[in-house]
This record gives structure tokens, sequence and C-alpha cells, in this order.
């Protein structure tokens, strides 16, 4: 697991600084060293789940494929399939974890046969076609982010920079869409949580092709903003406001004493992508397509779980942390000026990751708090338009756990699995 201090920086830097992506020709690659998850429910070998979205290469070391992980092959016909899923992995590029949950969650709701789980993976690593799925005839290697660029949206490391992390989901949308291969699909569910919510909140944003799916997403550590206002520091108490927190006072900060508080991926100040992210870009480089967007954004399916007790903050001083926040100094969790305190507690029991910069305490102190904030947010904004908008938000019992929100009894209904919630 990478360092509390890398994570951080991961989270809160839009842009990643150049590195070569190393080559692999031997599976499973490193972000795939715990695949416990896959293990505990039979799937030790995930070699017939592997598949790739072929690329046209334009130069020597250009990516030949998108890797992703597919309950089944989605370049043949699934009558079968009556619902998708794709899951978003987190920081760490365990699409494995998140497939094989994804695979758990749909047996729990008893929709297995019904559902194809997609599982793309970011990761940081180039690996052969051969060494992934040798049907990949040539495929070269894959795609890869440098670091945590494909959060945002980013271009894939090679000498042309293509594709971005956007089109390539926007690719992985486009397969379940042909209805010559699913007839009968009447729902994609894209779903992120926390590094993954927050690519899958952008995403929709920018995304025309999210038109066509559900967008779910739990606890992002930030939002992207869609003017420069940001909540009134009344709505960002340093404490658990709770589940009825709501906010209707927005104003636009003092940039002096926060002068990053609307770059990309907090806001539209779209200044330092610099290359790296030509998806978002084109948006940049016109101002009506970015206007047209926000217009448009009414018109997705972008819904909200939130964790009930997700609200830790370790890293601000005057924080006033529930008893739930405190596990032990033995436990570890770091960076943190509370001791024994974790606030990405239970996916880690080593990292303290929820961004404590500026900009994102502008947004809100913790991320229950900046989830609820986010959601009046948009529905202020969009009533100021005149149009009516407020986005679905529910909550699942627990802090900041995938697995508890993956196997929520609202997760089960959004994804059009069940009608009444009948899981616990």
């Amino acid at each position: 697991m990478m360092s509390s201090v890398a994570t951080l920086a991961l989270l809160s830097s839009p842009l990643m600084a150049d590195a070569t992506c190393d080559i692999s020709s031997q599976f499973p690659p490193t972000q795939f060293a715990d695949n416990s998850d896959c293990d505990n429910i039979g799937l030790s070998d995930l070699t017939p789940f592997l598949h790739g979205k072929l690329l046209s290469e334009t130069g020597t070391d250009s990516a030949g494929f998108i890797p992703y992980l597919s309950s089944v092959p989605l370049t043949e016909t699934q009558p079968a399939v009556t619902t998708a899923v794709i899951w978003i992995h987190g920081l760490l590029g365990n699409a494995n974890k998140f497939f094989c949950d994804g695979i758990s969650s749909a047996t729990a709701a008893g929709v297995s046969a019904s559902t194809v789980t997609v599982a793309p993976w970011f990761g940081d690593a180039k690996i052969t076609a051969a060494a992934w799925n040798p049907d990949l005839t040539n495929g070269s290697h894959s795609t890869c982010w440098d670091g945590a660029s494909w959060l945002g949206g980013g271009d894939a490391y090679d000498p042309e920079r293509a594709p971005s992390a956007f089109g390539a989901l926007d690719e992985i949308v486009g397969l379940l869409n042909d209805k010559n291969k699913f007839p009968n699909l009447g729902q994609i569910t894209v779903a992120g949580f926390s590094a993954g919510c927050q690519m899958a909140s952008r995403w929709v944003f920018f995304s025309p092709v999210a038109l066509s799916t559900r967008v779910v997403v739990g606890d992002c550590g930030t939002y992207m903003y869609l003017d420069t206002t940001r909540p009134n520091a009344s709505c960002s108490q340093l404490e658990n406001t709770g589940t009825t927190h709501t906010c209707s006072s927005f104003e636009t900060p003092d940039a002096n004493a926060c002068s990053d508080f609307d770059n990309y991926k907090y806001g539209f100040n779209f200044t330092d992508l610099d290359d790296q992210n030509s998806y978002v870009q084109a948006y940049a480089d016109d101002s009506s397509k970015l206007q047209d967007a926000i217009q448009n954004f009414t018109q997705k399916d972008f819904r909200l779980i939130l964790g009930n007790q997700d609200y830790c903050q370790c890293n601000v001083d005057g924080m006033n942390n529930e008893a739930s926040c405190f596990h032990g100094a033995d436990m570890g969790c770091s960076p943190s000026i509370f001791s024994g305190c974790c606030d990405t507690y239970p996916d880690s029991t080593s990292e303290d990751a929820c961004d404590y910069g500026c900009a994102a305490m502008l947004e809100g102190s913790n991320r229950l708090q900046r989830g609820l904030n986010y959601a009046s947010y948009l529905k202020n904004l969009f009533a100021q338009r005149g149009i009516n908008y407020d986005p679905p938000v529910a909550f699942f019992d627990g802090a900041h756990n995938n697995t508890a929100w993956a196997f929520s009894r609202d997760f089960s209904q959004w994804a059009g699995w069940t009608t009444q919630g009948a899981m616990a």
C-alpha cells in the first residue's frame, strides 16, 4: 500500500508529472496482488474474465487495448442480460476487488444470471496482451495512467496521450449500448465509491454518453462545483452535522485565502491541465460547450448513497470528531493530528485519506457533509436557472465502507435489481 503522504497528494492534486509506466508480461499486475475478495467467492482464477477494448494504434508505443474485467464477453450476444453495472475501482487500482465485490453484490440480490458485471482497470502499469488475454491479437499492451490522473479523466500515458480515462469509460459504455449484443439490456449503472466516486461524478458531467446510464456514487472525497460559489461557512461546521444536513447559502470564497479553490478537479479553473486531459480540455477551450454541459446536466441520472458515519476528519485542528472515529492508537492511521483517529475506516486501517486542503474544506469538513452540501448546491444552482432539480440521496449504515455501500438496499434498488430494496 502507498504511503499516507503519497495517498493524500494523489487525492488533492489534479495533475501528475509525466512518468513512464512500467510494462509487464506477467499476470496478475501488482495492483491485483490482494485477490482475497475473489478467492472468497471461488474466483481465484480471473483469466476467464479478462477482456479488452481494442484501440487503433498510432505509434510504436501506443496502447493497444483498454483492459477490463467482465462476467460475460461484451462482444458476444447476451440476450439473458437485463442489467449492467460498471464498477469504478478505488485509488489503489484494485479492479479485481471491485469486480468480485460486484459479482457478490449481484449474487446477493439474486440477479447474477441477468446482470453483467464490468470493472475497467485504470492501471499504473502496462500489461502485454499476451499476459492479459491472448485473444487480443495485435493488442500490444494495455492503457496505463500515471498515478491518479485517471481520476479526473486524464489521458493515458503514451506518446500520443490517448485515450483519456473518460474516453475509455465511454468506450466501455458503448459496448453495452450495442443492442445487437445486448437486445434486452434495460439499465446501465456506473458505480463509483471514494476515488471511483470522484471519477464517476465528474465523468457524468462531461460525457454525453452518460445520458444512457444511471450514475450511483458514494462518499467522494471532493466534488466538482459548476461555478465559483461554495457552501457558506455555516454549512461546513467542524463536526458531524448528520444525515439531515442541508445548505441554502452559497458564496464565492476569498481567493487570497485559498488560491486553488476552483482549480479542476474542484471547479472550472482549467489552467493547469497542461495538455494532459484532452477530454476536459475540449470544454476548457469552448465556453459554449461548457455552458451546454451545465444546462444538460439535469437530464442525467446522478444519485448519491452516503455512509451515515463517514463524518471523520483527522487532520483539521478544531474538528469535533465523534468517538466512532477513534479505533485506538494501535491502529496507527496516518497522517493524523488526533491519536487513534481513522477517517477512511474500515476501507483502510492505516491511511487517513480524507482531503483536508483548503479547496476541499470549502466543500465541507467531512465526506458526509460534503456529499449533502453538493446535493444542496446542485438543487440551489439549477433553481436559480428556473430548473427544478433535486438529485436523489440515500444512506447506508456505515463509515467509509465500499462493501456496505455496494450491498446496501438502495444500491440494489437503484441498480435495477430489486423494486423494494430487498437486500439488508
